[in-house]
């Protein structure tokens, strides 16, 4: 049963998530990102945008790698994921399009969005299903990106830890 208006909603939805498809990477994933600087001089620097802002706090060389303890990442900035206004169910058409477009860095934003969302207010590590479902989307096994391997990895070892306890 279908109520009056209902076809502007589901038209709405489809739009909205055409956009976020279109935009994720224009936008960077919607992740925290530098804007360049519009009025300035355009010749400097500081006009250039500068993405690939921390998201969360990298590990320092001196970090153990091979620490039997999990190292817990520290989520920098805010951003739309944060604040709910984005939520994982967006990234899936993003991703499997990501998969048959190597060229573009789709898949490289999806991961990061997932790692945010994983140590986004860690207090535990989420339910087994839920990594699954979250680990498959984000397509690991053709990331080349070994600090944002490492910190997946990091979350993993945290889990199984919790798992044991």
């Amino acid at each position: 049963a279908h109520w009056a208006g209902q076809h502007r909603l589901w038209r709405l939805e489809y739009l909205g998530r055409r956009l976020f498809h279109v935009a994720f990477v224009f936008q960077e994933g919607f992740l925290p990102h530098s804007w360049p600087d519009c009025f300035g001089d355009p010749d400097s620097n500081d006009s250039k945008p500068t993405s690939g802002k921390l998201l969360v706090r990298r590990m320092a060389v001196e970090d153990d790698v091979c620490s039997a303890q999990p190292q817990v990442v520290e989520v920098d900035g805010s951003c739309l994921w944060d604040e709910g206004l984005l939520t994982i169910p967006l990234l899936r058409r993003t991703m499997m399009e990501g998969r048959a477009m190597l060229d573009k860095p789709i898949l490289h934003y999806g991961r990061q969005v997932i790692m945010r969302h994983l140590w986004y207010k860690h207090t535990d590590y989420c339910e087994v299903p839920k990594l699954k479902v979250l680990w498959d989307l984000a397509c690991w096994s053709l990331c080349e990106d070994a600090g944002l391997v490492r910190q997946a990895l990091e979350y993993l070892k945290g889990t199984y830890r919790d798992l044991c306890r």
